[in-house]
């Protein structure tokens, strides 16, 4: 979404879907976090004027993931940015952020769309797919049109495909044998426990109970271990 708010502001959506326009500056964490050297490599990019558009934008994504430094070392621009720039700070957590970074911007919150509005748009960009199926991507969507375009893309597909037929030729293969973690643990410790008397006397005979015979039948005992 603010690609293509960047896109609009720009004028152009081929180069800026890529990355790649010059008055386009895409600042994401390094690692978990945004760290003020990254703040202030935007910061020299932030006073130069733009190149080709009437505008410069500036999309920080993980904006929740900036630190105390960085936040402050931003702070300053965002009261007096200049006149051509944009600045787009996207966060999934708004708590992080201090309050004096969200003091100075203007919130829009987006919202996952309901799985009636994704089922509509996936019958709109594919109309002969059947209903089951519709219904199937738009609870895999998970409320986001991006995810649902991925979904439908032709090439995602068969590489999913692809990807799927590598793992299940594993258990397809005669060679493979299925054996539970620790069995073969279990079975040895079996054994040792059902071992005979060694010289140090500290195994457990095991004997088995046989019926008795006769009329002088007695109820079968457990079998005792013998010390």
């Amino acid at each position: 979404m603010a690609l293509l708010f960047a896109a609009e502001l720009l004028g152009e959506h081929t180069r800026v879907e890529r990355r790649t326009h010059p008055d386009l500056y895409v600042l994401e964490p390094v690692g978990d976090q945004i760290r003020i050297d990254d703040i202030r490599g935007l910061r020299r990019d932030l006073h130069m004027r733009p190149f080709e558009a009437a505008r410069r934008v500036y999309l920080i994504f993980g904006a929740d993931t900036m630190n105390e430094d960085a936040a402050d070392a931003l702070l300053k621009d965002l009261e007096e940015p200049p006149s051509y720039a944009v600045i787009v700070l996207v966060a999934r957590d708004l708590g992080p952020l201090p309050e004096t970074i969200r003091s100075r911007c203007q919130l829009v919150p987006f919202r996952r769309l309901s799985e009636r509005a994704v089922r509509e748009e996936i019958r709109r960009r594919a109309p002969d797919l059947p209903d089951d199926e519709v219904t199937t991507l738009a609870r895999a969507a998970a409320g986001r049109l991006d995810r649902a375009a991925r979904l439908l893309d032709p090439a995602a597909a068969s590489r999913r495909e692809a990807l799927l037929a590598v793992a299940r030729a594993v258990y397809l293969d005669g060679r493979f044998r299925f054996r539970r973690r620790g069995a073969g643990a279990a079975r040895g410790d079996r054994r040792a426990r059902g071992g005979g008397e060694g010289e140090g006397g500290g195994g457990c005979r095991r004997a088995r109970a046989e019926r008795p015979r006769g009329r002088a039948a007695r109820s079968p005992r457990a079998a005792r271990c013998r010390a």
